[in-house]
């Protein structure tokens, strides 16, 4: 965590907090953060975890325009987003 970081930093760093927080684990914002997709076919899982992370992003942080994203998912099912600001 950078105390003191410029504004480019200060959007990454706030965008990077919202890709990793759980939906509900913060007492004051409840809608920060992602669902959870277990259980759920990759395809599906993937779709609803771009649209989410767009919203959240455009929600929290409107100072980030999102340029892409994208999930890969392992062969188990787990899903990582990749994240990409203009």
């Amino acid at each position: 965590m950078n105390w003191d970081p410029t504004t480019e930093e200060e959007v990454l760093q706030n965008v990077r907090s919202i890709v990793a927080t759980p939906r509900a684990s913060q007492p004051m914002f409840r809608a920060l953060g992602l669902l959870d997709l277990h259980d759920r076919p990759v395809q599906v899982a993937s779709a609803k975890l771009s649209s989410a992370l767009a919203a959240q992003i455009k929600s929290y942080e409107p100072r980030a325009e999102v340029a892409s994203i994208s999930v890969t998912a392992t062969a188990d099912g787990a899903l990582t987003p990749t994240v990409r600001l203009k």
